[in-house]
């Protein structure tokens, strides 16, 4: 025990950690995820800043904090989707993605994983084969089928009354 210590030599030592801290940098970053990310951000563990921040001035920081509210602001809003929510698709969408995956299954089926192509680029396909399939049979519903033969998988165009 040190000679200037007045505790009683009987006692446990008890140590206690100093509160902690937030640096202005740290004060910044949380408040950038904050912002970016929402309130849930600012609940997680405060040990660090995110990389993407480390060794950034509060300055810097708050710059990107202001440029991300500007574009936010430009693409219409703040407004962003839970983590974990629904996206929200059309049904037109959500058939069209059944159609591409099956076609996507019958194609490793018959081993060919060569020709396959994006969804998106799938999709302007069919949507070019419908709009010519819908001015040649007026007033029918145009809808795919996927068919396998001669051990290649293909897109079959169907007409519903």
């Amino acid at each position: 025990m040190a000679a200037n210590d007045d505790r009683d030599p009987k006692e446990p030592a008890t140590y206690s950690a100093p509160a902690p801290t937030v640096t202005a940098e740290g004060q910044a970053a949380l408040d950038f995820m904050r912002e970016a990310f929402g309130e849930e951000a600012a609940r997680l563990p405060k040990a660090a800043p995110p990389e993407a921040l480390r060794g950034m001035s509060a300055e810097e920081v708050a710059r990107k904090a202001e440029a991300l509210k500007a574009l936010r602001a430009r693409l219409g809003g703040t407004d962003r989707p839970a983590v974990g929510a629904p996206i929200r698709q059309s049904p037109e969408e959500i058939r069209d993605r059944q159609v591409y995956e099956k076609w996507v299954a019958a194609k490793r089926s018959v081993g060919d994983s060569a020709g396959l192509v994006s969804f998106d680029s799938l999709r302007q396909s069919m949507t070019k084969q419908a709009d010519a399939l819908r001015e040649k049979h007026p007033g029918k519903e145009v809808g795919f089928d996927v068919v396998v033969k001669d051990g290649k998988a293909y897109l079959k165009p169907i007409t519903k009354p």
